[in-house]
């Protein structure tokens, strides 16, 4: 079932075009990563979808448990939930439990009744310890969780995650995206973010929709992303290397620095750049033929 269905959307700042004729649909069921550089039109474009700013022109419809909604009808709140800038959204001087009852409340629901819940979710998001400490105590971890529980408890079917990882160390970042993944497939939440760490998006979308000069370029099954804006590759991992990598589509080094992973077209020039590296004396790590990460596949794109 379509969820958000979006026609000949247009946004205008006065003179300035943001948005320019997007359209998509997003299906239920399933986690949409919306890529694009920094003024593309990502932030603008999710909160056109979650009604907190007005659109130019254009169409947005809302379909939840097959009851047609339209856009700017309020009863789409009780439907959806979202995480925006989670860290400033909470308040440092309320407790945990107090936050989320403070949440509760906005939306007409009381806290007594999601009790049983809220005790869950906490211990789910490993939570428990710090339900009735005051959130000016919480790492920025805890907060990240703490924003998505107050989505959860809120019964809301669609979620809106904007850069959910932010901030987060390694550990707390690879926790938090298999607490979403489960959330998606456990609970069957529909969910569209947003991140600046492909690989994030990599680990966590279905569908791509990715926005370049105020327009969609693409939108679509990751799969059909990664066959529309790359080819096969044959990748090699080694060592830094002082020469030139020729016809290389990719040069990509490591976090720590310590590995260069770099993609070819053909097994010819990938073979062939085998026998420089290690003429050079370069160690190589590994060689494998596969489709590029979404990290190497927004450099192709950009």
């Amino acid at each position: 079932m379509t969820v958000i269905n979006v026609n000949h959307l247009n946004k205008k700042f006065q003179d300035k075009t943001v948005l320019l004729d997007v359209g998509f649909s997003i299906q239920e069921g399933r986690i949409t990563g919306i890529l694009g550089k920094n003024g593309a039109g990502k932030t603008t474009l999710l909160k056109i979808l979650l009604n907190l700013i007005d659109k130019t022109s254009g169409t947005v419809d809302y379909t939840f448990q097959n009851k047609h909604i339209a856009y700017g009808n309020r009863a789409l709140y009780r439907n959806v939930a979202a995480v925006l800038e989670s860290v400033d959204n909470l308040y440092d001087y309320l407790t945990g439990r107090q936050n989320i009852n403070y949440f509760l409340n906005l939306s007409g629901i009381s806290p007594a009744s999601k009790t049983s819940e809220i005790n869950s979710l906490f211990k789910k998001f490993d939570l428990s310890s710090a339900i009735d400490q005051r959130v000016d105590q919480y790492s920025r971890g805890m907060k990240q969780k703490l924003a998505l529980i107050s989505c959860l408890v809120s019964n809301a079917s669609l979620l809106f995650l904007d850069e959910p990882t932010l901030g987060l160390d390694f550990v707390a970042s690879r926790t938090l995206i298999r607490q979403i993944k489960e959330i998606n497939q456990q609970l069957h939440k529909t969910i569209i973010l947003t991140s600046h760490q492909a690989n994030v998006l990599e680990k966590l979308v279905d569908d791509v929709l990715l926005i370049d000069n105020q327009k969609v370029r693409f939108f679509g099954p990751y799969e059909e992303f990664q066959k529309t804006f790359s080819s096969f590759g044959f990748v090699v991992v080694s060592s830094h290397f002082s020469f030139k990598a020729n016809n290389a589509i990719t040069v990509t080094s490591s976090d720590d620095g310590k590995r260069v992973t770099t993609t070819f077209k053909t097994l010819k020039d990938q073979q062939e750049f085998l026998k420089k590296l290690l003429e050079h004396g370069n160690t190589v790590h590994a060689v494998q033929n596969r489709y590029p990460s979404l990290d190497e596949l927004l450099r192709l794109v950009f």
